[in-house]
């Protein structure tokens, strides 16, 4: 299969002990291959399957840690439908969907003071408190907007998008004003810590 073991977007756990990854596996749901989330030791030790994904979804990408390495957030995928964000503990247990999403797999980022998690949902930026409630669209157009990243002390958003021709990266405010191109084409921005 052509997916298989294929490895996909990682990051690091706040204490930079663990990394937590999705990856394709040998696993199947009508035809489709299955994406998994692991987390490994630094050292590359203790492979351990965090998800166990089932019918309606059918694949866990962009895992991101909480601040307080307790928890993990991630997309699920429905093939061709809707998608959700799913946060669970850190050891896989108490896995629970908290916001159903329309449009591409929504990539969750959470905020560094552990209040927010920011996502794409049907090429548009939100951010919804980190149990799910009070999912606020931050950005308005027809535009493709995403992969949302927070600034260290929580104020602001970079992300990308197609606004003005090529995907670029912007910044604003975590209210979704002031939004600033930064004249830069790029993908999948990340603040310095």
């Amino acid at each position: 299969m052509f997916f298989e073991n294929n490895i996909g977007e990682s990051e690091w756990s706040p204490n930079g002990e663990q990394i937590a990854f999705h990856k394709y596996t040998t696993k199947e749901i009508k035809n489709n291959p299955v994406s998994e989330i692991f987390v490994i030791d630094a050292d590359g030790t203790d492979l351990r399957q965090l998800t166990n994904i089932q019918f309606p979804f059918d694949g866990a990408f962009s895992p991101t840690w909480s601040p307080d390495g307790e928890q993990v957030a991630y997309g699920a995928s429905k093939y061709f439908d809707d998608h959700a964000i799913v946060i669970l503990d850190a050891d896989g247990t108490d896995s629970r969907q908290v916001v159903a999403t329309k449009g591409w797999y929504p990539s969750p980022n959470w905020s560094p003071d552990g209040k927010k998690i920011a996502l794409h949902d049907n090429l548009e930026i939100y951010v919804m408190n980190a149990d799910g409630s009070d999912n606020t669209q931050l950005t308005f157009n027809d535009d493709k907007d995403f992969s949302p990243s927070w600034s260290p002390d929580s104020k602001q958003i970079a992300f990308q998008s197609d606004r003005d021709g090529d995907m670029k990266i912007y910044v604003m405010n975590a209210d979704g004003s002031n939004v600033i191109s930064t004249n830069q084409i790029g993908y999948s921005p990340a603040f310095k810590p």
